[in-house]
């Protein structure tokens, strides 16, 4: 995977879309800052990976965040029954 920080991805989301989703979650309750930390982060790899018009990129992406959830959260069944061809 070849994902920069530097890169950017055409998407079908607005910014003030994204900000009622993050807001819909209510990050703020979540007292562990790990937990809340990894809960955004978690939020916006799927915000991502459902409206980047770059589906390869997006299937990149749901790969690093499989990956990420196994490496620091354990292994997730919810995210490694998503086959990544699939990916919307």
């Amino acid at each position: 995977m070849d994902i920069t920080k530097n890169e950017t991805f055409s998407s079908s989301i607005s910014v003030n879309e994204l900000a009622d989703s993050m807001k819909q979650k209510r990050f703020h309750e979540i007292k562990d800052p790990m937990k809340r930390q990894q809960a955004i982060y978690d939020h916006l790899m799927s915000v991502m990976i459902d409206t980047i018009h770059d589906r390869t990129k997006a299937a990149d992406l749901a790969a690093t965040r499989v990956e990420t959830v196994r490496d620091y959260g354990g292994a997730s069944p919810t995210l490694d029954s998503i086959p990544v061809e699939e990916v919307k």
